[in-house]
Formats: structure tokens, sequence, C-alpha cells
């Protein structure tokens, strides 16, 4: 029986009847508390996945802490997986990670990212953080973060969407540059979102035309 249960905005599924190794469940409600809830990866064919790039953001500490729905995932020195995956959506927890306050380079080039949630850890997402994940669509950006590093979403052509809350303060050089696809940027206070300091055209998520929104509250 699948059970639902909404933590820090995020929905996660589990199934408490079902084993710690089954295919079919996510981490348990114990586990969830302590982890990054999840990030989702796609494949469109039978190949590895990037996980994070340990080279660039010091992750090697992680590595031992990955899991694909319940399921421990070996990785190798770079961050990828040492085994190949079948195409379709998965949902990767990576323990602990949750005390990161710093993302830099975290998911540098990690092509196969399509969706992130970021803890309330983190206050600054740092440089080049999802720099080059072209197959991110949507990000959560929580209302710990107070800046934008230099290039963080470069190369996200991708994303369509993005929700910038009322602590950002700065966002660095070209920190959305190539961001062409992005439609809708979600501001809870528009005036806010106009004092924040841009760092060039490019660091401005509606430098290619995408609409301004401001939610209700």
């Amino acid at each position: 029986m699948k059970k639902y249960r909404l933590l820090n905005e995020v929905l996660i599924e589990w199934n408490e009847s079902s084993k710690e190794d089954s295919d079919n469940v996510f981490l348990k409600s114990e586990d969830i508390k302590e982890s990054l809830k999840y990030f989702i990866y796609k494949l469109n064919k039978r190949q590895y996945i990037k996980i994070f790039d340990t080279d660039r953001s010091e992750l090697e500490k992680y590595r031992d802490n990955v899991r694909i729905n319940s399921k421990h995932v070996e990785l190798d020195d770079e961050g990828w997986t040492v085994n190949k995956f079948k195409p379709g959506e998965y949902k990767v927890y990576i323990k602990d990670i949750d005390k990161v306050a710093d993302m830099s380079c975290m998911f540098y080039d990690c092509e196969q990212l399509v969706s992130a949630f970021i803890p309330n850890s983190v206050t600054s997402i740092g440089e080049c953080a999802f720099f080059g994940c072209s197959g991110l669509t949507s990000v959560n950006i929580p209302s710990s973060v107070t800046s934008i590093g230099d290039y963080a979403f470069s190369g996200c052509r991708g994303l369509t969407s993005v929700r910038i809350p009322s602590s950002v303060t700065s966002i660095g050089y070209s920190g959305f540059y190539g961001c062409s696809n992005l439609e809708t940027v979600y501001v809870e206070d528009i005036n806010k979102f106009n004092q924040i300091e841009f760092e060039n055209d490019y660091s401005n998520p509606t430098k290619y035309g995408a609409k301004l929104i401001e939610l209700k509250k």
C-alpha cells in the first residue's frame, strides 16, 4: 500500500510494508528526514548516470550515501554510476547532503538531471552549481538562499520555470546564460526582485523574455 507525506513542500512516497531492498520502494520515512529528499534523473537510453561531480565539488564523502529508490548505488571517482540503467526516470537520494551550505559545481554537466530539490541548509547556489544541466526543467530554490553564483544555471536550456525567493539579493555573472527556454519566473515580491544585484544582463532570468509572475500570498 502506497503512502504519501508532505515534507518540506515535497511529496514523498514510500511503502512501509515492503522490504528495504525492494525495487518499488523509496527510502523509509525515518531515512527521508535525514536525507535530501530526492533528485530526478531521466535516461533516454540504457546508460550510466552522472549523479554529481566529485572532481569539481569535492563530494567524495557522499559517494557511499547514494541510493536509487531504496538500493545502494556504487559510484566511480568522478561521480558516475558503475553500472548502466535502463531508459526511464529515477529518483536519487543522497543521504546527509542536506548539510551542504554552498553548492558550487555540485552538478556540473549532469545532463541527465531533470529536477532538483535544494535543502534549506543551502545559503548559496554557488558558481557553476548546475552548469550544463541541459535536461534540468525545474528546480526548487528555498528561502534560505541569499545568493546565486556565476554561471550557476548557465546552459540549462531545458529550464522552463524558476522560483526566485525574496531572500536572494545577488545573482552572479551570467547566472542564467543560455536559459533560452525559460518562460516563467515566479517571485514573492516584484519590488524585491527588482532590487537584486544582477552582475550582467544574463544574470537576470528574464533576459530571454520570461514572464515575471508574483506569487499570491
